[in-house]
């Protein structure tokens, strides 16, 4: 789902306006509408990074999907929606706000933190770090070489993950964070968690666990949770320098055209994105509905 969420962003991006400014190879017989500099850039993702294993010596607290589901957990799971089977990747999430968060504003988290605690490994748990406000900004560009719009080449995405120093720094925090909480706090050291991980081998210059290796690690490591935004962003009426639609989502310098996905959104959101572009999709219905309704009865008291 993600990942289609990411293809509709760019199709988006790519299908109403000249990505490049300047040439389609002729084979793709595309011709811009409206030239609008802002498309293609300023994408912002949300990237993760996951911390694996954790093993404890009390296993009645653990559970394994593949070891412990029983019938009347798929009956549960079926008829009243609840119980261990719901398990969806994640089974608790935080917030918090890193130190250089702090600074700007106390009260906006940065920092998403995810704990998991049933892995095919019954003896395990694991914690994953998401960077949710990054400063770092990509672009997403048209693929001159592509030979046709079926192309699997025909994206350029270049998301220049900690291209800005401050998004490192944070994802840092956010793993010592995990270390805290599994292996420092008294919850945990009751069940005996320790981190049962091996340095991996494109990491094995530096010392193990210490902030170089956690660096190297991110950089060999993170992945994308397909929350791609961002680059058709909204503004001011008729911005065509600084924005691709206005507060309505109708694209700037074209009649009758709306963009209503995640691509819209100035800044990704500091959580995850398919609950704010439902709402983005609601809000944008609700306004097209009262302008025809506007129109119909404008329509009406003149005849």
């Amino acid at each position: 789902r993600q990942h289609k969420c990411f293809t509709h962003v760019f199709y988006t991006t790519i299908n109403i306006v000249n990505v490049l400014r300047d040439k389609f190879p002729t084979s793709l017989q595309v011709k811009p509408v409206i030239v609008l500099p802002q498309v293609g850039k300023n994408l912002q993702d949300h990237a993760v990074v996951t911390l694996t294993p954790f093993t404890v010596t009390d296993l009645s607290v653990t559970w394994s999907l593949q070891k412990n589901l029983s019938f009347s957990e798929i009956d549960q799971l079926l008829y009243e929606g609840k119980g261990p089977a719901i398990f969806t990747g994640s089974n608790g999430f935080g917030y918090i706000v890193s130190d250089r968060a702090k600074r700007e504003n106390p009260n906006w988290s940065d920092l998403q933190i995810s704990f998991i605690n049933q892995m095919r490994d019954g003896s395990a748990l694991g914690g994953i770090v998401g960077l949710t406000r990054p400063y770092s900004r990509g672009t997403l560009r048209f693929n001159t070489s592509a030979t046709s719009m079926e192309d699997d080449n025909l994206v350029i995405s270049d998301p220049r993950y900690f291209t800005h120093p401050g998004d490192l720094d944070r994802l840092l925090e956010g793993i010592q964070f995990i270390f805290k909480v599994l292996e420092g706090t008294q919850a945990f050291k009751k069940i005996g968690t320790k981190y049962a991980g091996e340095p991996i081998q494109e990491c094995k210059h530096t010392i193990f666990r210490s902030k170089d290796y956690w660096a190297c690690y991110i950089e060999h490591r993170t992945t994308s949770v397909w929350h791609s935004s961002c680059t058709c962003g909204m503004g001011k009426q008729n911005d065509r320098d600084g924005s691709v639609v206005d507060s309505k989502l109708r694209v700037h310098g074209i009649k009758k055209l709306r963009i209503i996905d995640a691509s819209v959104m100035p800044q990704v959101t500091n959580a995850n994105t398919v609950t704010p572009v439902i709402v983005i999709a609601e809000k944008t219905v609700d306004s097209i509905i009262k302008e025809y309704a506007f129109k119909k009865n404008s329509s009406s008291r003149k005849s």
